[in-house]
């Protein structure tokens, strides 16, 4: 079952601000919502002291989220295009 997408104050203001990338934001949080664990290819560890959260990486953008300890719910920290620098802030 997927995990439901909780889009924090960052991750809505890329989205907003980048309709055109509308279609590979869609793809990006459904790939994390149906399989949000690291792997080492798309998703991996990010230090982020003192925590750590995932870091998705594919095609076009980035995505920072974190999930709850039930694994129900992906918190989406910030979004990001490739080129941007990775932060939450």
């Amino acid at each position: 079952m997927p995990a439901k997408i909780s889009l924090l104050r960052l991750a809505n203001q890329f989205i907003a601000n980048h309709s055109s990338l509308e279609a590979d934001i869609k793809s990006a949080l459904e790939d994390i919502s149906n399989n949000p664990f690291v792997d080492a290819e798309t998703k991996f560890y990010y230090s982020v002291p003192p925590g750590v959260i995932t870091l998705y990486k594919k095609d076009c953008l980035w995505v920072l989220y974190r999930m709850n300890d039930d694994c129900t719910q992906i918190d989406v920290w910030n979004i990001g295009k490739q080129g941007d620098k990775v932060g939450f802030r």
